[in-house]
């Protein structure tokens, strides 16, 4: 399985010129933790990624010593990208190296395709080493069942 599959298709945007506000309400609205910041007229290629976390951690927190209403001044500019095509295992690498836990996910022209969280890759990695167990005991049922006493 990978990336292109899993990741969710539902990509939610706002200009550069949107404010934290116009953004958190966005996120209530349409019930995502992340949003794409786009340059006005460029669609698919983002230049941030603002997260509910840099809202709390970068305006709200410090809300009593300065005043930040633009996104781009919580947005993340470092994005980090993976093609549509990456194995599940090969992305969590990539979000335990670059330490994120979203990714965007991209087609060969590097337009964005979805955005892969760690959320969606959890349970899919959990049903794996689900399977492992299972098929570990099984295999010790199977060798206790041969047994010549």
């Amino acid at each position: 399985m990978n990336l292109l599959e899993v990741c969710s298709h539902q990509i939610v945007i706002a200009p550069k010129s949107a404010t934290v506000i116009e953004v958190a309400k966005l996120m209530r609205e349409k019930h995502v933790g992340s949003v794409l910041v786009m340059n006005e007229g460029v669609p698919r290629r983002p230049i941030g990624i603002v997260t509910d976390r840099d809202i709390v951690i970068k305006a709200v927190a410090f809300a009593d010593q300065k005043t930040v209403t633009s996104i781009e001044d919580v947005m993340s500019t470092h994005l980090v990208i993976a093609p549509g095509a990456t194995e599940i295992y090969e992305a969590l690498q990539l979000m335990r190296d670059r330490g994120v836990r979203r990714l965007l996910v991209v087609d060969s022209s590097g337009n964005v395709e979805g955005i892969a969280t760690f959320d969606d890759l959890l349970p899919l990695m959990a049903q794996e080493l689900g399977s492992m167990a299972q098929a570990i005991a099984a295999g010790l049922l199977r060798e206790e069942n041969n047994r010549v006493y």
